[in-house]
């Protein structure tokens, strides 16, 4: 992954202060890495990450959508899921899977903070259906 890095030269006050110029330097992600909302996704009884079949999932914000589908998850993720590519926003995410009741979350804020994604980071529970 390639990482771009931009100066900013910030005055603040100026000479006014006796603060004068400083500079930052900020780190940004290549674009469409910057993921917006980072999906961990547990069996609420075992917490178990798998197995789970037919497992999807959406983050949603008016006519936006971002989704991801899985067949079957035989082992543990090295990783969360991730939805909402370099996306501010205010979501609804939804997570289905086979055996499961479904998982919603509304107003799930992520933000931006200079150039960079703050992730919105949610564990998902799924129950089991009886």
């Amino acid at each position: 992954m390639r990482i771009y890095k931009f100066v900013i030269l910030l005055v603040a006050c100026g000479s006014a202060c006796g603060q004068g110029a400083s500079s930052e330097v900020l780190t940004c992600a290549e674009p469409g890495t910057a993921q917006g909302v980072n999906l961990t996704i547990l069996d609420s009884i075992s917490g178990a990450q798998f197995p789970f079949s037919d497992l999807y999932a959406t983050a949603v914000e008016g006519a936006y959508r971002d989704s991801l589908g899985v067949s079957a998850i035989t082992s543990a993720p090295t990783h969360p899921y991730w939805l909402a590519s370099d996306r501010e926003g205010t979501y609804t995410v939804t997570v289905q899977a086979s055996g499961y009741l479904p998982w919603t979350k509304r107003g799930v804020v992520v933000s931006r903070v200079a150039c960079k994604i703050v992730p919105a980071v949610l564990t998902a529970k799924l129950q089991r259906v009886q």
